[in-house]
């Protein structure tokens, strides 16, 4: 009977509007702004919507009302006249600072940083137009008209909320759905450049997302998708690869340092390692569309991956008619630090011996991998991929996620 109450409490419309309300402070707003109006742990005010109303609106209805002749100051912001410095943006998170406290942020010690009610209660807005999942939020900042800028924040936030499961890649995710609906809504016309605003770690990262970058991104997708639930383990933190290539894509970094860790981490500690050789070679093939993008290797295709990763498993499957796997390890770590130091040298020494060893020629695909630092890199990665065994780890690997 006492459960009864409670649920039928839970279901009046003024019990969701708070518990709704308490959702939104604590999982959003937060995010966003703290330490004043609701949640100010010292506030007065039990009500949540009028300690708002009082803190920011009512504040602002005052100001417009108030005579400025005689007002000394003006807004950081929008140059409106203000009474006082009062007003400072330490509210925000990552933005304003305590002027108090912090003197030296500013010139001579003296703070003019203040802003007007006006622009504080827009400010206080910040958290609604940030699609959050968790603590990671995304905002796309496409300026070519208000409308666009809306609507691809809408399709973001529209796409977090159709997804069933919740993960930190979710955001990212969101962001190339909507993303490709907005290169194909504006296919008439020349896509311009789109700044992307990122909130993770408590800390806002910025990216200018170009042209070639969002065809990248496009192109991407299906290899992208086949990375959602693949990560690793490292000093007791887990790390999503989909999340971590889509970081270092937006910021300009080719892939092959963190495909070279990805296979080093396969070889020392593959039950850290939650993805399979597939999954590599998918980003392979991403970082190819990557490097075209910047203008490197415009002329090759992805069969140079799948060429080198086959080579890499008959040498592999050779070794093992002979009894020799055990040896496979040792060429791997050799044939890995010649491409991490990109000398050709050492790593075709080592592939020379190999092929040595099994009485067989060495393939034509390692004069291709000759003819640039790309090449080298990109077949040499691809072999290594190949000439690892994963049947050692079958249970430790991540889900193949391949549809």
């Amino acid at each position: 009977e006492k459960i009864k109450k409670i649920i039928n409490y839970f279901k009046e419309n003024e019990s969701k509007k708070y518990l709704a309300g308490k959702n939104v402070m604590y999982n959003i707003i937060k995010n966003g702004w703290n330490g004043v109006c609701f949640l100010n742990a010292q506030t007065k005010e039990k009500d949540m919507y009028i300690d708002y109303k009082k803190y920011f609106v009512d504040l602002t209805i005052e100001y417009n009302k108030t005579k400025k002749d005689k007002f000394k100051y003006n807004c950081f912001l929008c140059d409106r006249e203000m009474k006082d410095l009062n007003n400072d943006l330490s509210f925000l998170n990552a933005t304003g600072f305590d002027t108090s406290r912090k003197s030296s942020h500013v010139w001579n010690f003296v703070n003019d940083i203040a802003v007007c009610p006006i622009c504080k209660l827009i400010y206080s807005c910040v958290p609604a137009g940030i699609n959050y999942v968790y603590s990671k939020g995304i905002f796309i900042n496409d300026n070519s008209n208000i409308d666009s800028l809306i609507n691809i924040n809408q399709k973001i936030r529209d796409e977090i909320l159709r997804e069933h499961e919740t993960n930190n890649s979710l955001t990212y995710r969101a962001m190339i759905i909507a993303l490709e609906e907005e290169i194909n809504d504006k296919v008439k016309y020349e896509l311009s450049d789109i700044q992307l605003v990122r909130y993770d770690e408590e800390k806002y990262r910025f990216n200018i997302l170009s042209k070639k970058l969002l065809e990248v991104l496009r192109s991407s997708r299906d290899d992208l998708n086949k990375l959602i639930k693949t990560g690793f383990n490292e000093i007791n933190t887990y790390f999503n690869i989909y999340e971590e290539i889509l970081k270092k894509i937006m910021n300009g970094e080719n892939l092959f340092l963190f495909i070279h860790k990805l296979l080093s981490l396969k070889l020392s500690k593959p039950v850290d390692a939650h993805y399979k050789m597939s999954h590599l070679k998918s980003m392979m093939y991403i970082n190819i569309k990557f490097l075209k993008g910047v203008g490197f290797m415009e002329n090759m295709e992805n069969d140079i991956v799948d060429s080198g990763n086959k080579q890499g498993y008959f040498l592999r499957t050779e070794y093992e008619k002979r009894s020799s796997e055990n040896k496979i390890g040792g060429i791997c770590y050799r044939l890995l630090n010649g491409l991490k130091t990109n000398n050709k040298d050492i790593f075709m020494d080592v592939i020379m011996n190999c092929y040595l060893y099994i009485g067989k020629t060495v393939p034509k695909i390692f004069v291709e991998a000759l003819k640039s630092d790309e090449n080298f890199k990109t077949i040499g990665y691809a072999f290594v991929s190949g000439l690892i065994n994963e049947k050692k780890d079958k249970n430790n690997g991540g889900n193949n996620n391949e549809k």
